[in-house]
């Protein structure tokens, strides 16, 4: 995500925050410094054709509308694992863009649904956009990748109050405001 995040403030230019608030976002980033230390910055997906020399950020977004079958299979496959169906979907796309990519270390972004009452009124920024980091290694049940996914999200729900975008530059180093987070994939969950 590039651009203001309150009041025209940019990842380099945001205010410092008041007293009160500075302890919790203290232990946030240091929380998001050691989630996302080393982090790998590109997924390497088999292609039908070589990646261009230069990234023209020309991608494409495909969006998947279920049946209302599907769906209710899924809700009752989540169910039965006892995740949530965005989790249960979270850990699929892990699962998948593991086996495709064979990378043992996923970032993929959480797209975060619009505030509630409740939180429209706060002075702070609320992340939109969440980077989770998923590890993925030899061949864990699935049982496992959920119950990763599900701690991995609600890792970053409990350090959404400081944007990881303010962090990039110490997070990834080269990062580019422009081009925004160094994401491998995003995932936009039913719920977002």
């Amino acid at each position: 995500m590039s651009g203001p995040l309150v009041n025209g403030e940019t990842p380099g230019t945001m205010a410092l925050p008041e007293p009160a608030i500075a302890e919790p976002l203290a232990r946030q980033r240091l929380d998001w410094q050691r989630e996302l230390a080393a982090a790998p910055s590109g997924l390497e997906l088999p292609a039908d054709r070589p990646r261009p020399p230069v990234a023209s950020f020309r991608g494409a977004t495909r969006a998947l509308r279920l049946t209302a079958a599907a769906t209710a299979s899924l809700r009752q496959a989540a169910w039965r694992e006892r995740a949530s169906l965005d989790v249960f979907l979270l850990a699929g796309l892990a699962a998948l863009l593991a086996r495709y990519s064979g990378a043992e270390d996923l970032v993929i972004g959480a797209a975060v649904g619009s505030l509630t009452p409740a939180e429209a009124g706060r002075d702070r920024p609320r992340a939109s956009l969440l980077p989770l980091r998923i590890l993925w290694t030899g061949d864990p049940p699935f049982q496992r990748l959920l119950a990763s996914a599900d701690d991995a999200l609600r890792a970053a729900l409990a350090n959404a109050d400081l944007p990881s975008e303010a962090l990039a530059g110490e997070l990834w180093p080269g990062y580019d405001p422009a081009g925004g987070l160094p994401l491998q994939m995003l995932f936009a969950g039913p719920n977002a």
